[in-house]
């Protein structure tokens, strides 16, 4: 399983240890985090831009073949369709 989990800003990302903890027990679950507005400046380790077709075919070899749940604001949802 891979969790896409973006956040504007590094200061917003919640459950990094949590989930950081998961992935080291259970290899099979996969989090990726991506930064939608943060300054290339910044020091940060995961993706950056918002959640797309290319960032998921990055992570997913087949996303033809896996199930797909999105979860956030309307607008958001709407716009990953």
């Amino acid at each position: 399983m891979t969790l896409f989990a973006s956040f504007g800003k590094k200061e917003n990302v919640i459950f990094y240890e949590s989930f950081t903890d998961v992935m080291k027990k259970n290899k099979a679950i996969r989090v990726v985090y991506t930064l939608t507005q943060e300054d290339e400046a910044t020091e940060w380790g995961g993706e950056r831009g918002r959640v797309s077709e290319k960032l998921l075919q990055k992570h997913i070899k087949d996303v033809s073949s896996v199930v797909f749940y999105v979860v956030g604001s309307p607008a958001m949802v709407s716009g990953t369709r």
